[in-house]
């Protein structure tokens, strides 16, 4: 908490801590590694709110103000220019560069001005006439959601590959703020362009790169939050609150190449330790407004690869994330694993920066020219988003608490001199000789700097300085920017790429054979030279030439993919980059994959299995799928691989109607209903026989034999079950007895629910009000089907309603997404019925209130209250990733929340959803949904993760609708399930640490 003295002593005080250079009293509040030095280097008033700076090539400093965060739109967004008058390094004054931006993100220099976010817009901004403000302002993008101000656009970032690369994600559903935040974006595009290329609605939610000077707009292929960072060979990495480390692994155009293939989202979460780590605050009297736990990763934002100069050789490969919510900035180790990275504590049992001030507000960083790291401090009492604030914090009146406040902190080793750059800079002077030997610079500043500027020149000898330094004057990283120069100036050639990919250095040799993808059409010695690097000893270099060989189409290149694929077909990613090539030859992959695997069953190998069999499937090419398949089905020794593959083709043509299977491979389908066969191939192979339609002929050749299965009581109970899978199948409506006699006679937990999918397929109104009369007989996981079952049509959700209503079956069994469809249904009488019967808590809050609120006098036991966290939490929640299900948040997230904060999240769910787990109706084009929560997003597929744990993955071409649910998923009864002292032990189990 900031003392009153300081209020008092603002206005004098940062003149006499910066001119005179003491050391503030505040800077005592900070903890930093030994080793380093933390200095004050601006404050009120000359800055407030910082959330992004740039130091330009001249040594200008520039520094982005948001000031309406949380909710003012009145446009009191800022960039301002601090300048340092009596030289002594720090700045000691400031002026408005450019005033009334909405909610400014970021801010990049370009060209002769400037780039800033300000959704929904990326603007250009220039000073034309030296009076120091802005006099340009041009919309250079548009079309971004300006949604909940940490999820929008931010942070422009210039790429070595000469993109601008803006870190995004999708617009987040406002409940009580949808009339600031309720924006879901449009197209994204060039307003001034009008042939250039549009992205879809907010950029599908998914982070954006675009070269202004051509027109070129693209989605990546994974999404961030606010920050993101790049190694020096553009390795891309994103940061989303409590997951505070993402690598973007395969970039779009790889994904897109081939269309039968569906990759789940571009990124992969890679902290060693996994999620929910602990973090070690310092803070004094924390005040954490969101659902969280002191200790645990929560807002992680402004994520920075550390590449300056200064820093001790252990900080080489390091990001640092800032944590406002906990006051503190952490470090991790970024470790190379195969194609992708690992990422590690570089500190055991501490941060790099911590404060007691809760104050204190790190939200970015920024490597300096002097290789110093420079912290924004946005330096607020309330950090969160009144979204998630109680309605007590919201009218205390600190939303805004600081909104005048805001510092800029530099860190560096001990004894680093004071900084000395402002304004002393002049890059836009040098040479072009120079600024291509600054290439070699071991300070990431530099080079940026140096290649924006180089990119921008037009002086004739750029390109023949640029390739004679390439294998003269350059180092490894000279190396790197100098390529991609080259190929941003359109003089890129075959030999200068011959040569680099002979390269001692595996990251230059990672850029050539990347941009080698240029010139496969012109030239035979490189396509040969590629070739003969299968072996490389470096794991991306062979991920990369992978991905780069999937842009050629000959055997020569298939062999060598194959051969790479296959000697590294425990890694996900190198099964991905050999399947996203524009040209793979399935059957010969498998045909290979059943000699090399036979013996070798893994979690991998069935991967890859049900990979390529979906690809087959989605080709839309009748014989080769059905040559694949009669070779799956016809050799006599029954293989672990065949189940597999036979779920993958089933799952495909669901999306491919395009298909038919063979009337031989049928009859292979057929024989597999036999006692002697391995029972998952016998079920898979129904599967598909259903899928194809097989069961509406009604005298088909299985199903006789079925009836007669199906009565012998001491058969196989898995061959049995696949008897009634087929009766079902074939005339569901005409053996409801035979069904109701096995549910109350059988003891078989497989044989009990085929009889109750039976109903299903069923699906008449007769069969679903048997299976409801039932429901006594019917044990928990048998209830949760039923209900599946019940709530597939109108028709059954109207029979569900009204049963809960007679009392035949009790409300509180809907689990939390359930009930909130039935609340939400599209049927308006539906829904009106829903709200009638499953009135929530939200009709009667005060009486649900008053009954509870005893439970917080109780004493309860954390043991007790673990089993009614399983009982009725587990089904949506899991506690530190154990006792449940993760479809909801993490509840360990919440031990630092009050218990009386706790019940009333309990008893009142649709206060607050939280953010990442709204919870989604999808409607698909062949006339089924599902709901759940977006657990990942790609540029051509969507995954849905549902209650219980399921996942699906879905192409974004098959879903017709996307809607969000206006409730929580949560339900507003759970209370219903346990008396007051359970409550007071659930509580005291979700506070136990």
């Amino acid at each position: 908490m900031i003392r009153s003295f300081s209020l008092l002593l603002l206005s004098t005080f940062l003149i006499t801590c910066q001119t005179n250079q003491t050391t503030p009293d505040f800077l005592g509040s900070f903890e930093i590694e030994d080793g380093f030095q933390i200095e004050l280097m601006a404050m009120e008033p000359l800055i407030s709110d910082p959330v992004d700076m740039e130091i330009d090539e001249l040594g200008r400093w520039f520094v982005v103000e948001m000031h309406g965060y949380p909710l003012d739109l009145s446009g009191s967004g800022k960039v301002k220019r601090l300048t340092d008058t009596d030289g002594d390094g720090i700045p000691d004054e400031s002026t408005v560069f450019i005033d009334s931006l909405i909610l400014p993100t970021g801010i990049m220099r370009w060209k002769n001005g400037f780039l800033v976010t300000d959704p929904p817009n990326v603007l250009y901004l220039e000073d034309t006439n030296n009076d120091g403000r802005a006099d340009v302002k041009e919309i250079i993008l548009t079309g971004f959601a300006r949604s909940n101000p940490q999820h929008n656009v931010n942070n422009p970032v210039y790429g070595i590959d000469n993109w601008i690369y803006l870190s995004h994600e999708g617009a987040v559903g406002s409940k009580g703020y949808s009339d600031v935040f309720g924006d879901r974006g449009s197209d994204v595009h060039y307003p001034n362009l009008s042939e250039a290329v549009r992205l879809p609605q907010n950029a599908n939610g998914l982070g954006v790169r675009f070269k202004p000077n051509n027109g070129l707009v693209e989605t990546l292929s994974a999404k961030g939050q606010f920050g993101h960072a790049f190694d020096p060979w553009g390795h891309h990495f994103l940061t989303s609150n409590a997951d505070h480390l993402f690598h973007e692994v395969i970039g779009t155009p790889y994904i897109r190449r081939n269309k039968n293939l569906l990759i789940r989202s571009g990124r992969v979460y890679i902290p060693k330790s996994g999620k929910g780590f602990e973090i070690y605050p310092i803070t004094e009297n924390p005040d954490h407004q969101l659902l969280t736990d002191v200790g645990m990763m929560t807002s992680a934002c402004g994520i920075t690869w550390y590449n300056g100069d200064i820093f001790p050789n252990e900080y080489n490969n390091t990001i640092f994330t800032a944590e406002p919510v906990h006051n503190m900035i952490h470090v991790d180790r970024i470790i190379d694993k195969g194609a992708t990275f690992e990422s590690i504590n570089l500190l055991e049992n501490k941060e790099f920066l911590a404060s007691k001030d809760s104050w204190f507000r790190p939200v970015n960083h920024y490597i300096g020219p002097d290789g110093a790291m420079y912290v924004l401090d946005y330096h607020r009492k309330v950090i969160e988003h009144p979204e998630w604030l109680s309605d007590e914090v919201i009218n205390s009146g600190d939303l805004y608490a600081g909104k005048e406040k805001g510092r800029i902190y530099r860190i560096s080793p001990k004894n680093t001199p004071t900084a000395d750059f402002l304004d002393k800079i002049d890059l836009g002077s040098y040479k072009t000789t120079e600024l291509i030997e600054l290439l070699n610079h071991s300070n990431s500043w530099w080079r940026t700097h140096a290649q924006r500027l180089l990119m921008d020149r037009s002086d004739p000898n750029i390109i023949q300085d640029l390739v004679k330094s390439t294998t003269t004057n350059l180092n490894e990283f000279g190396k790197g920017h100098a390529i991609w120069l080259l190929h941003g100036k359109g003089a890129l050639t075959s030999q200068v790429l011959l040569d680099l990919l002979d390269d001692e250095s595996p990251n230059v040799r990672e850029q050539a054979i990347k941009l080698s993808e240029i010139r496969l059409s012109e030239s035979d010695e490189l396509i040969d030279k590629l070739l003969a690097m299968q072996d490389d000893k470096n794991a991306k270099v062979r991920y990369q030439l992978l991905l780069t060989l999937g842009e050629l189409d000959s055997d020569a290149s298939e062999n060598v993919r194959t051969e790479m694929l296959f000697g590294d077909i425990e890694s996900e990613w190198t099964q991905y980059a050999a399947l996203s090539a524009k040209q793979v030859d399935i059957t010969k992959l498998f045909s290979k994959a059943i000699k090399e695997f036979t013996k070798k069953e893994s979690e991998h190998t069935s991967q890859f299995f049900s990979r390529i069999s979906e690809v087959m499937s989605r080709a839309a090419d009748s014989k080769a799928l059905n040559d694949f398949l009669f070779s799956t089905l016809s050799p006599s020794r029954e293989q672990w691989y065949i189940p597999i593959v036979l779920d993958g083709i089933s799952n495909s043509l669901s999306r491919n109607k395009d298909i038919t299977i063979s009337k031989k491979n049928i009859t292979l389908l057929e024989a597999k209903f036999k006692t002697e066969t391995n029972s998952q191939i016998r079920t898979k192979s129904i599967a598909l026989l259903d899928r194809i339609g097989y069961f509406k002929n009604q005298n088909n050749n299985l199903v006789a034999t079925a009836k007669i299965v199906s009565k012998r009581s001491k058969s196989d109970a898995a061959f049995r079950a696949d008897a009634l899978r087929i009766i079902a199948r074939t005339g569901a409506n005409q053996n409801l007895e035979l069904f109701e006699q096995i549910l109350l006679d059988e003891v078989n937990p497989d044989v009990r629910s085929v009889a109750i999918d039976a109903f299903g397929y069923a699906g008449s109104s007769n069969a679903l009000d048997r299976l409801v009369a039932i429901w006594p007989d019917l044990l928990p996981k048998e209830r949760t089907k039923t209900l599946g079952i019940l709530l597939k049509k109108d028709d059954g959700k109207l029979i569900l309603l009204n049963s809960i209503q007679s009392n035949k079956i009790n409300a509180a069994s809907l689990s939390w997404p359930r009930k909130v469809q039935l609340l939400n249904s599209y049927n308006t009488e539906l829904r009106k019925l829903a709200r009638s019967v499953l009135s929530g808590n939200e009709l009667n809050a005060d009486s649900i209130w008053n009954e509870y609120k005893v439970s917080l006098s109780l004493k309860g036991s954390s043991l007790s209250g673990e089993k009614v966290f399983k009982q009725s939490c587990g089904i949506c929640h899991q506690k530190s990733g154990a006792n449940g299900t993760a479809f909801g948040p993490d509840l360990a997230s919440i031990q630092n929340r009050s218990n009386s904060a706790l019940l009333l999240d309990i008893l009142q769910p649709n206060r607050s959803i939280a953010d990442g787990f709204e919870l989604w109706q999808l409607e698909l084009t062949d006339e089924s949904s599902l709901s759940g929560v977006i657990s990942s997003e790609g540029p051509s597929s969507m995954t849905i993760s549902m209650a219980g744990g399921q996942e699906k993955t879905i192409n974004r071409t098959e879903i017709k609708s996307l809607s969000a649910y206006e409730q929580s998923a949560m339900p507003e009864n759970l209370q219903a399930q346990m008396n007051p002292q359970e409550m007071a032990d659930l509580l005291a189990y979700l506070k136990n640490k």
